[in-house]
């Protein structure tokens, strides 16, 4: 009796002891079911908003062979922070590349915004569009309005007179455009210029300016605005690509057609980066215009307000090769 009592006892023990180990091993397995479906909840969620995002980014409304618009956006991580446009309003082409802070979630509110600024901005002034430098200035007292200067946005906007090739650029805390002319003799050498002014990121006061400097494009020119996704982008040895390596990559490809530009600059970024892990979002756009569309408002203020001041950059634009290949931006839209 006794022996068998102390059996009894003894296995008792051991089964309150596996009770005792299963139970937070049993409760480790409940938080982990709970956490796999949150988390595949989530990135449908994610994937959802991926998708809303990419529809908002993916189209132009241009409608001319007048000039030529080629976008490249690759996101780093389910939700970016970077966006681009382009629209046409008469004779009036407006292209944008803007960055928020950081990327993910918070920032693709901050470009769904934005987004939605640009649409009720053009549906507003479609008579008359405004100017880069207005444009800023309505948008940013939006993003102030939405994000209170917890949040911030930089952001390039250029506009060009197709019947003239007058264009205006206004600049909130971006990158420097590049620009790069078009060659006017055989030994013509490509060398892009940095087109800079002034301006503070969007939300961050309420009441902040900006300017807006003019340009004289000649046909056959070619603007490249990028992010910082770009030129910070590292290497193994921790080396950044720079501006220096997108100017220099720029001259060399600038003689190509555009969609050709596009694939050569994002390969041989790629190729620089090896096996680094992409930390932001890659985002540029290239504008090169073809030739003068013909005017269809006689006014030759109509590009921008009157009483706004502008800087301005003079160069006389060469004569466009009868050779030059135009390329249907109806075709690019569709690609």
């Amino acid at each position: 009796f006794f022996f068998s009592s102390r059996r009894r006892h003894t296995r008792s023990f051991h089964v309150t002891g596996v009770q005792t180990c299963a139970l937070p091993i049993s409760s480790r397995i409940k938080q982990l079911i709970t956490e796999t479906v949150t988390k595949e909840r989530m990135e449908k969620e994610l994937e959802t908003a991926k998708l809303i995002q990419s529809t908002l980014l993916s189209s132009t409304h241009i409608n001319t062979d007048a000039a030529e618009v080629e976008p490249f956006y690759l996101s780093a991580s389910e939700c970016g922070g970077d966006i681009w446009d382009a629209y046409q309003t008469g004779t009036t082409l407006t292209v944008l590349v803007g960055d928020a802070t950081g990327h993910g979630a918070a920032a693709a509110i901050v470009t769904a915004v934005a987004k939605s600024c640009f649409i009720t901005l053009n549906s507003v002034y479609s008579a008359t569009p405004l100017s880069p430098k207005s444009f800023l200035e309505q948008l940013n007292q939006v993003i102030y309005g939405s994000c209170k200067g917890q949040l911030l946005m930089t952001m390039s906007v250029l506009q060009i007179d197709l019947s003239s090739g007058k264009a205006l650029l206004s600049n909130a805390g971006h990158e420097a455009p590049l620009l790069l002319k078009a060659p006017t003799t055989p030994e013509h050498k490509n060398k892009c210029e940095p087109l800079f002014v002034r301006g503070e990121r969007l939300g961050f006061a309420p009441d902040s300016k900006f300017e807006n400097l003019e340009v004289q494009l000649g046909i056959g020119d070619t603007v490249l605005i990028y992010t910082d996704g770009i030129s910070e982008a590292v290497n193994l040895e921790k080396k950044p690509f720079g501006e220096r390596g997108i100017r220099k990559l720029f001259n060399r490809l600038g003689s190509e057609p555009l969609p050709e530009i596009k694939t050569q600059l994002f390969k041989e970024l790629k190729d620089f980066m090896g096996e680094t892990e992409q930390q932001d979002d890659i985002t540029f756009l290239l504008v090169k215009w073809h030739h003068q569309l013909e005017s269809q408002n006689p006014a030759p203020d109509s590009l921008y307000n009157k009483g706004e001041s502008q800087r301005v950059i003079s160069t006389p634009p060469p004569v466009l090769p009868p050779t030059e290949q135009k390329i249907s931006l109806n075709e690019l839209a569709k690609t």
